[in-house]
């Protein structure tokens, strides 16, 4: 409905995760791309968080809620390989390992031009 409205919508996932994430497990990336791209609304913008895998589970770990981990190192090192491949305008690689302000900063000095 928002979309239809021509509202602004931000997603914390979209299908590039199911890519990402199945791929990493074997299933043809390129398949899972065009089973999504039959029914899905393609993003004006996409903002990928980089984090190296180990640095990504130590924060985990140090949470305060305790989430249990599932992932591995190794998978998540392929999940990022994947999240790394993703090339093209609207594709935004950000270091995650900066502060939540300075990431901030960046998404806003992004964002903000195309909303005004």
């Amino acid at each position: 409905p928002a979309l239809k409205k021509k509202r602004i919508v931000i997603l914390d996932r979209y299908y590039y995760s199911n890519i990402a994430y199945q791929g990493a497990k074997g299933i043809d990336e390129k398949l899972i791309r065009r089973m999504n791209e039959e029914f899905v609304v393609e993003p004006d913008l996409v903002f990928i968080f980089d984090i190296d895998p180990k640095k990504g589970l130590e924060r985990i770990e140090n949470r305060k809620k305790k989430d249990k981990l599932f992932e591995r190192e190794d998978y998540l090192a392929k999940v990022r390989e994947i999240f790394r491949s993703f090339k093209g305008e609207k594709f935004v690689h950000i270091d995650a390992l900066k502060s939540k302000e300075e990431i901030s900063k960046e998404i806003q000095e992004i964002i903000f031009p195309i909303l005004m």
